[in-house]
């Protein structure tokens, strides 16, 4: 859940979106949107009541104390859509909220208690964008570091309606996570450390690894199945990571490209490689030379594409 609300905070709407139908499809959320400890609606997670709003919240309405973003981390899956009753920081509500990419509008009503003065940001990424402020046009700029865009406005006390009108956007075809439950084999498995087959890397659940031979030159695969196209990887390192490693993406299981590489290393945790653009059904690390004495040790494998 914390990932996701970082996801949010960070304009990476499609990780949220990937997180949201996995939790679904694996029965996750109760009617009351709490989720539930384990797959199945297996043990009440009460401590995590109104995680999965407050995620939804921040990827459509970002507020700080004196700041409204609009669809800061819009996902790829959702070009229109309507909310309502979000509840934001500094007495304001944002009574209703609608998005309609492909016909290039958003609407919202702002419902203030008081009269106050807010920074009023534009979704991300849309172009030739025109923002009204109750019917009249106003120009808009860089605000805060410049990365987002908007201006200065006074919201008085009672409701606010804003227009954004910009160029139409043709949704694209959304990348989703495609190597959940794939077929993962590996070069060697620590059997003596327990359970930590390679199928522990797609199973989506971080608390469960593969762990090698205590030894350089190992490999793990991952067969999606099909041939897709891939967008980005993403590796959960245990603390025996590896240090030199490639990724090799492959349409045949014959033939490999490397998509990316990695030399030095000595951190565990999460790497992102986005921005991939190839076709291919099987995915390889190459794990040239161990970060430690121990194995290589990955908690999870992330394969996003279309």
């Amino acid at each position: 859940m914390a990932r996701r609300s970082c996801a949010a905070r960070l304009g990476r709407g499609d990780d949220i979106w990937n997180f949201l139908t996995l939790m679904a499809a694996n029965n996750v959320f109760h009617t009351s949107l709490v989720p539930s400890h384990y797959d199945d609606l297996n043990v009440f997670n009460v401590d995590a009541s109104g995680g999965i709003p407050a995620v939804l919240h921040n990827a459509l309405v970002f507020s700080a104390a004196g700041r409204i973003d609009l669809l800061p981390a819009l996902p790829g899956a959702l070009p229109t859509g309507v909310i309502s009753g979000i509840l934001a920081r500094g007495r304001i509500t944002v009574t209703r909220l609608a998005w309609d990419y492909p016909a290039g509008t958003v609407t919202a009503r702002l419902d203030s208690a008081v009269r106050q003065s807010v920074e009023l940001s534009v979704p991300p990424g849309v172009k030739d964008v025109t923002l009204t402020v109750d019917g009249h046009a106003r120009p808009i700029g860089p605000l805060g570091a410049g990365v987002r865009g908007g201006l200065r406005v006074t919201l008085p006390r009672g409701a606010t309606d804003i227009g954004v009108t910009f160029t139409p956007v043709t949704a694209a075809p959304s990348a989703h996570l495609l190597s959940y439950g794939a077929a993962a084999t590996a070069s060697s498995t620590r059997t003596t450390d327990g359970d930590v087959g390679p199928e522990k890397t797609v199973d989506s659940d971080s608390t469960t690894r593969w762990t090698s031979d205590y030894a350089d030159g190992q490999w793990l695969q991952l067969d999606l199945g099909a041939v897709h196209d891939l967008t980005e990887v993403k590796l959960n390192w245990e603390n025996a990571t590896a240090k030199d490693f490639t990724i090799d993406v492959s349409a045949d299981g014959h033939t490999w490209t490397t998509v990316a590489g990695v030399t030095g290393n000595s951190a565990a945790g999460w790497m992102d490689f986005p921005g991939l653009t190839i076709s291919g059904r099987y995915v390889r690390l190459d794990l040239t030379t161990r970060a430690t004495s121990y194995g290589f040790s990955l908690w999870d494998v992330e394969v996003y594409g279309t």
